[in-house]
């Protein structure tokens, strides 16, 4: 790994760390739509919330990023290696895809789903545990207000 993301990703795993401590002790207030940990942030430092919200964001899809490039050298190196072939290749790059879209097809019906029983995602943030951005795991993966 390289120190482009090394640092980042350690940096990042401080502010978790800490955020997760304080959210032991501290319930989300209600009134906003931001996940516990960026609230954490926001009031410790003194920080605008839009611009940690985007670091966050910034931050994750850096990882993605990261990641999906990880993913195709690891494949390429299994196709040199004839491990497997350029198209068993694309065929698990194809599924990879079609599962994400599926995930997120069911986020999207989960989110319909609870609009429709008059439930507020946000207001049920708090009642998924320490540490936890609420339902954001538990139920589908979903953010509030489809961020």
């Amino acid at each position: 790994m390289n120190k482009k993301i090394l640092i980042p990703t350690l940096v990042l795993a401080s502010f978790i760390a800490v955020g997760t401590l304080k959210a032991i002790s501290v319930k989300a207030d209600e009134d906003n739509n931001y996940p516990l940990m960026i609230q954490t942030l926001v009031e410790k430092f003194n920080l605008n919330a839009d611009e940690v919200e985007t670091v966050f964001d910034e931050a994750r899809e850096g990882r993605q990023q990261s990641m999906q490039q990880n993913r195709e050298e690891r494949l390429n190196d299994a196709v040199s290696d004839g491990a497997i072939t350029e198209e068993q290749k694309e065929a698990l790059q194809n599924k990879w895809e079609e599962r994400n879209m599926e995930r997120e097809q069911h986020q999207e019906e989960m989110q319909a789903w609870m609009d429709e029983q008059g439930i507020d995602h946000d207001a049920l943030r708090s009642y998924n545990g320490p540490g936890r951005d609420g339902f954001d795991k538990g139920f589908g993966g979903m953010r509030g207000n489809n961020r």
